[in-house]
């Protein structure tokens, strides 16, 4: 695979080169190309598009002009993340293999100061993604990376820097977590299993992790924790859904305009989704405590679980 010069790439409308990729990354396997600097130079070139857009003449707050100028910035970073979440999916899908050169292009996102750059989607799709993601880097850079989760948490995203967003980080990254525990545990796994030092780290960042957890949410009787999916597709759907989506919160009326039922309204739908992201978090936080080895557990650490929560060690 082959990219142009920038104006050609430029050339293609973002919407149908992020299909195109979305099509690569559900191929079952790729052919022996460099793919790593094309994703690289894709990845780029949207990103000089947000800062050429961002040095546009200031529009007056207000105006008709500044209407459209805010829907436009909505629709094309909308189609940035998408282009973005397209890239990432196929170097996710297709990173293991070292011919590819995309262990390349995950190692580099991965790095604090380049993750802290990508779109709030972006991130937690790397997160989510961890185990495949680890499965193209080398054991020392993969433990590496496994040793930076719980900072790269707290990282606020250049483009999002929303009060939430740390919550959302927590719960790709213990939803990454459990898919890594559960990948390592299944059948046949044993014969293309992880270096110790990598499942160590993993272990490590269980530890680090649960010391940002906030207070478990409350749950009616007889109600559990639903543990996160496995499979990559649809550990990811929500996250891919809402880039797509992106566009539509530029489209919301003005605040002014909203009525105190719509704000009412507005601020429950709020709580329920903060209360739901709460409980996947703590789905998949008790997930990779069940799967912990036993003697890997630190019993002192989780004296402030309750059973109830089914956080128990069952090995």
């Amino acid at each position: 695979m082959t990219v142009g010069t920038e104006d050609d790439t430029l050339q293609t409308p973002q919407p149908i080169l992020a299909a195109a990729l979305r099509c690569l990354a559900d191929a079952p396997r790729l052919p022996t190309l460099d793919w790593g600097t094309p994703l690289k130079q894709i990845l780029k070139l949207s990103t000089c598009l947000a800062s050429d857009q961002s040095s546009t003449p200031m529009v007056k707050s207000g105006s008709s002009a500044a209407s459209v100028k805010d829907d436009a910035t909505a629709s094309s970073s909308s189609s940035e993340v998408s282009l973005g979440a397209a890239c990432l999916m196929l170097a996710l899908r297709h990173g293991s293999v070292v011919s590819h050169g995309l262990g390349e292009l995950l190692d580099q996102l991965l790095s604090q100061q380049q993750f802290a750059q990508l779109p709030l989607q972006l991130q937690q799709m790397l997160l989510i993604g961890l185990p495949e993601a680890l499965q193209s880097l080398s054991s020392q850079r993969s433990a590496a990376v496994t040793g930076t989760l719980s900072t790269l948490c707290t990282l606020r995203s250049s483009s999002n820097s929303k009060p939430e967003q740390s919550s959302d980080l927590s719960a790709a990254a213990w939803t990454g977590l459990a898919r890594y525990m559960y990948s390592i545990q299944e059948p046949g796994s044993a014969s293309d299993s992880p270096p110790a030092t990598v499942t160590e780290a993993v272990y490590e960042a269980v530890w680090q992790l649960l010391k940002q957890l906030p207070l478990p949410p409350f749950l009616p009787p007889g109600q559990r924790l639903t543990p996160p999916s496995t499979d990559l597709n649809s550990a990811l759907s929500g996250i891919l859904a809402g880039a797509r989506a992106i566009a539509d919160q530029g489209k919301l009326p003005p605040v002014g305009q909203v009525s105190n039922l719509s704000q009412q309204i507005g601020h429950q739908e709020g709580q329920r989704e903060r209360e739901a992201l709460l409980q996947r978090t703590w789905g998949a936080a008790c997930t990779c405590l069940q799967m912990m080895p036993k003697d890997k557990v630190r019993t002192s650490e989780l004296n402030f679980l309750s059973l109830d929560f089914g956080c128990q060690n069952r090995s």
